[in-house]
């Protein structure tokens, strides 16, 4: 008989004090979720007081402690019933959610293919894994976390990778977090490039995986963004010198780069 086709695992973590009960019916997940039904969907509960954020041996956002260790065992218990690929990992968190899906990303970067971070208020510097990731970054732009939010941005291209990142215009903290449309783009661009090697075993081949590189290198992408005016252009040695390089944002598609010039939150 043909082996069952594995199915994605889209996790998201939910913002602080927020059930993941709750969070599982939040419009951000039901967009995703009708046009992928057939993605595995896991979002978690974690409990602390809000006094012990920063404290890392604590606080759920670490996953070095505990809470890393957590997940990796749920999804364990989760593909003994169900056949999911548990290596090709699609993160999403908004705030308190952010801090910890980020932070799984640059922890164990060899499980996770993308990951979304909208408004996570301060960040852990990414590691040279964390370039085996696709990053989008999202945060409203009257968000006390832009500065924190930019400065990641510019870590993360400082190690050769290459994030989306999207300013929400008039977006609050609060705002910064409804940025759905580009994020389904994003994760449903990922998705079709990588679906079918989902259940398959990674295997490295000079220094990469083989099977379709994640995330994809500059000169695949088709748009590059002047992130100072909001205007996207093709990607062609010409434009992309005309953009000063911290302000160059690479888009793979024409429809993420229409999306992201809006910088709206629809």
């Amino acid at each position: 008989a043909a082996p069952t086709q594995k199915h994605r695992v889209l996790f998201v973590c939910p913002p602080i004090h927020r059930s993941g009960l709750k969070a599982i019916s939040s419009t951000e997940l039901d967009s995703l979720t009708t046009e992928h039904p057939d993605w595995f969907v896991v979002v978690p509960t974690f409990r602390m007081e809000a006094t012990n954020v920063r404290e890392r041996k604590i606080s759920y956002y670490y996953p070095e402690t505990w809470s890393g260790r957590a997940v990796g065992e749920a999804l364990a218990q989760i593909a003994k019933k169900y056949p999911i690929d548990t290596e090709r990992l699609f993160l999403s968190g908004f705030s308190g959610g952010a801090q910890f899906v980020h932070r799984l990303a640059i922890w164990a970067p060899e499980r996770v293919a993308a990951v979304c971070v909208n408004s996570s208020s301060w960040f852990d510097e990414p590691t040279e894994g964390s370039r085996e990731v696709a990053w989008f970054v999202s945060v409203g732009e009257a968000d006390p976390a832009y500065g924190e939010s930019l400065a990641f941005v510019d870590q993360l291209r400082a190690i050769g990778a290459y994030p989306l990142f999207q300013e929400v215009k008039g977006g609050g903290h609060g705002r910064s977090g409804e940025a759905t449309r580009m994020m389904r783009l994003f994760f449903g661009f990922y998705h079709e490039l990588t679906k079918a090697e989902l259940g398959k075993k990674k295997v490295r081949a000079i220094g990469n995986l083989v099977g379709p590189r994640v995330p994809l290198e500059r000169d695949q992408m088709v748009m590059v963004g002047d992130s100072q005016d909001f205007k996207a252009y093709p990607n062609t040695p010409e434009n992309v010198e005309m953009i000063p390089e911290d302000a160059r944002v690479y888009l793979p598609t024409a429809e993420m780069a229409e999306v992201w010039a809006r910088g709206d939150d629809l």
